[in-house]
């Protein structure tokens, strides 16, 4: 049996898996990265060992438009196995810049091991991305697969799911993003680590391919309700509504072992990402929670889905107490009535609400007299 170890992973590690996570966890001014460009950029990936690090002396480099002094870092990995790229060599040298100056450049440290991110022709490699070089991973994963992003994303959203780190979990795939989101996922787990386990949800929704989304709609039967609510919000970003009824019942009942922020996440998502009217019945629902954030976002959602059925909602929703559900109400009823000529800033509605409300309560009777 494949043997079970505690999740450990360094600050260094969670820094590196946070910044593929839009938003991360800390305010570090690096460039965002989704993981299909990070992939897509590196001419060889592998797992292994960081078994020799050499600092050098100080000196100055060219950092693109400018300079800056550093130390120039050269490290040799002993490979387990290789992602993407042709290398038959049971080790292969890299090399990086160490800025005196703090950038929010990740760092390779000795004896780690983890999956590196390497681009160039030959030895030394240099880091593809100098803010995402490597993430920590546990060694002995096999990889199987039909494609690259089937590969990189089925060991990835089994273990965001999953309730422990196993040592040789199952992996699917056939290419290199695939082997690779595989990986990301083995640091995700652990019942003591459901912060990890979200960031493994969010770092397969950071790809945009057909097996991230299928990956997704798996972990909507995740046995964490934390996972289930941040796969379906996912999914409804993608104007997916696989996850609306998990995504609606959480807003509802609001239970406690739901972070604010995932809550958050849902309401964001039906708001802004979903269009598809089929939404309609479960936006008519949450129009209605005494919670007044979920209304507006509700009343938000309607106007962007327009699903004809949801009319009589709206017109019930003009009475809200919040002005901006009103707005919203009034705004969504323009988008299903086909009248942009009654679609005004939220000032002009607050200057002369009555107007607007008539317009539409008239509108409603003369339709259901």
């Amino acid at each position: 049996a494949a043997a079970k170890f505690p999740l450990a992973l360094s600050v260094a590690a969670l820094l590196a898996l946070a910044a593929l996570w839009p938003g991360g966890l800390c305010a570090i001014p690096v460039p965002g990265l989704g993981l299909d460009q990070l992939i897509a950029g590196s001419s060889l990936i592998v797992t292994g060992q960081v078994v020799s690090l050499h600092t050098g002396n100080l000196a100055e480099f060219s950092g693109g438009t400018s300079r800056l002094t550093g130390r120039r870092v050269t490290g040799l990995i002993r490979v387990e196995h290789v992602l993407k790229g042709t290398w038959r060599s049971e080790e292969v040298s890299f090399t990086y810049i160490l800025p005196m100056e703090f950038r929010g450049w990740g760092t390779a440290e000795p004896g780690e091991f983890a999956m590196f991110f390497l681009a160039g022709t030959g030895q030394p490699f240099h880091f593809t991305s100098p803010y995402y070089p490597l993430i920590q991973v546990a060694c002995g994963v096999p990889f199987s697969g039909r494609d690259a992003t089937e590969r990189v994303i089925s060991v990835f959203g089994a273990i965001a799911a999953s309730a422990e780190v196993a040592r040789g979990v199952p992996a699917s795939g056939s290419n290199a993003k695939e082997r690779v989101i595989s990986i990301f996922g083995v640091i995700a787990a652990g019942a003591e680590a459901e912060a990890y386990r979200l960031l493994a949800v969010d770092s397969v929704a950071a790809s945009q391919s057909a097996a991230a989304t299928a990956e997704l709609r798996q972990l909507l039967q995740s046995e964490s309700l934390p996972v289930r609510v941040d796969a379906a919000s996912a999914l409804l970003r993608r104007n997916d509504l696989s996850g609306l009824g998990i995504a609606t019942s959480a807003l509802l009942a609001r239970p406690a072992g739901v972070p604010e922020g995932l809550l958050n996440d849902a309401l964001d998502a039906l708001s802004a990402y979903v269009t598809d009217s089929r939404a309609g019945p479960a936006l008519v629902r949450l129009l209605r929670s005494p919670d007044v954030r979920v209304r507006r976002a509700a009343a938000l959602g309607l106007m962007h889905t327009q699903p004809s059925g949801a009319a009589g909602a709206l017109v019930s929703a003009l009475k809200d107490p919040d002005l901006e559900t009103r707005y919203y109400a009034a705004m969504a009823l323009a988008a299903i009535a086909g009248q942009p000529g009654w679609s005004e800033p939220i000032g002009r509605f607050r200057a002369d609400e009555k107007k607007y409300i008539k317009h539409w309560q008239e509108w409603w009777s003369q339709r259901h007299p």
